[in-house]
């Protein structure tokens, strides 16, 4: 996975409908839930997994990043798989075809949902949706988390166009649930039969799928997703929106801020709002 180039010399989906074809379209054993949007993604997929999983389920989750392992970002039932075992599966198809890194990671994932006969995938995008190697499955119910200004040199430098790029996975008759408001019409445009609000997306979503209100709560555990440990907050917020969402939430403000923050992010802007804060 190391050796793999993270990045395709050029977005589109052929090279993983032909993986996926080789591996017997495994993504087809199973329904499943597609999470998009720009921020809290993860948790939304780890979330609605978690509660299916609660109500009987044998759920997949395929989240990214990682933050402690490569094996992090595929689970069955709430525990990491065999990650030798999903690469075994997929890598002489994967080799001959020259997949990058996130496609060998996605098809990993889905094959290993079908061998471990999951009732149930809850799958979330990489980078946008429309292009993204995830934009594979006939997804039942799609969660859109919210949309930001993120990766705006591949989709768009707007909102609206930014939306329009994540809203491209949902299929005809899908259920979408929307994060934040305002872009219900354009779900209505791509076919989506129903259209649910909510604050709790993770959630919402996976009562979408069982078609009836859920009680309770569950816990998920997602490494540098606004961990506390002791007096230190460790957050991966890597775009402004998360970074104002990680502010709301900070338990005081005398922090010394360790940042890394890659090139095509919004530095200044994240850097000002947490010195200012």
């Amino acid at each position: 996975l190391e050796s793999l180039s993270p990045w395709p010399e050029e977005f589109g989906l052929g090279r993983m409908r032909a993986l996926l074809a080789e591996l017997g379209e495994p993504q087809r054993a199973y329904p499943a839930i597609h999470v998009v949007g720009t921020n809290g993604k993860s948790t939304a997929t780890r979330r609605a997994a978690a509660f299916l999983a609660r109500e009987g389920l044998r759920a997949g989750a395929y989240t990214s990043p990682h933050v402690e392992g490569w094996s992090e970002r595929i689970q069955v039932d709430g525990e990491d798989a065999d990650l030798d075992a999903a690469l075994d599966r997929v890598r002489p198809a994967a080799e001959r075809i020259g997949a990058t890194q996130f496609e060998v990671l996605t098809a990993a994932a889905l094959a290993e949902f079908a061998a471990a006969e999951v009732d149930v995938a809850v799958v979330e995008a990489g980078l946008g949706g429309r292009l993204d190697a995830t934009n594979v499955l006939d997804a039942q119910v799609v969660g859109l988390t919210n949309v930001g200004l993120d990766h705006t040199e591949v989709l768009g430098e707007t909102r609206e166009q930014i939306a329009e790029e994540k809203l491209a996975v949902v299929t005809p008759g899908a259920t979408v649930v929307l994060g934040e408001p305002g872009w219900e019409s354009r779900a209505r445009a791509r076919g989506a039969a129903r259209v649910v609000h909510a604050g709790d997306v993770g959630r919402a979503a996976a009562e979408a799928f069982l078609e009836r209100q859920l009680d309770g709560e569950v816990e998920i555990a997602l490494p540098g997703r606004f961990d506390q440990v002791g007096d230190d907050v460790f957050a991966g917020a890597h775009n402004p929106a998360g970074v104002a969402w990680l502010l709301e939430r900070l338990p005081r403000r005398d922090y010394v801020v360790v940042a890394s923050i890659l090139a095509d992010k919004d530095a200044e802007t994240m850097l000002r709002a947490l010195a200012a804060a």
